[in-house]
């Protein structure tokens, strides 16, 4: 894509999704700690992300959380959703964040598979982040909300996969 803001893993593919229209798959095996996706943009103010949704919809389809009341957004707001963006939620995901921006693989991930993030583990403020999930999975949470950063548990589970940026709010509340 010309415009491109983000980097896909030539390993990727997008196809129909059961948990939403359209979703990223693998095309190839992915092996555990592989780098899947970069995503870059543009940095954004809340109240600057809530006005330009009036006009684009979609720049509250992905924001992506990176310091209070801050988010990455595209460059250009009319632009049309890249590919990298396309990352389904689920509440048992198989790639997970690292640092701030890069997507990584939590485990192998096989050819045809559909590659979830879980998207509380990069977002808590609620900002177009509010919906029920349709994961299936035996751990779903259903109501996905921004909040789930308050529970230990889940704390627990995704440890290693936490955005650099919700761990500065962990860190920051446990003071």
């Amino acid at each position: 894509m010309p415009n491109s803001h983000s980097a896909l893993s030539k390993k990727c593919v997008i196809g129909s999704s059961l948990l939403d229209n359209f979703g990223v798959f693998a095309s190839e095996k992915i092996e555990k700690d592989e780098v899947i996706a970069i995503w870059g943009g543009k940095i954004y103010a809340e109240k600057d992300m809530v006005n330009l949704a009036k006009k684009y919809p979609k720049m509250l389809l992905n924001p992506f959380g990176v310091y209070w009341g801050y988010y990455m957004g595209p460059i250009r707001p009319q632009d049309p959703i890249e590919d990298s963006e396309r990352f389904n939620h689920s509440c048992s995901p198989n790639a997970g964040i690292k640092g701030q921006i890069i997507l990584v693989a939590r485990r192998d991930i096989a050819v045809g598979e559909e590659i979830c993030f879980d998207y509380e583990t990069a977002e808590t403020s609620g900002i177009g982040l509010m919906f029920v999930c349709k994961c299936n999975s035996i751990t779903c949470r259903k109501n996905i909300d921004g909040t789930a950063w308050k529970n230990p548990e889940f704390i627990a589970k995704n440890k290693e996969y936490l955005s650099w940026y919700l761990e500065q709010k962990l860190k920051f509340s446990a003071e």
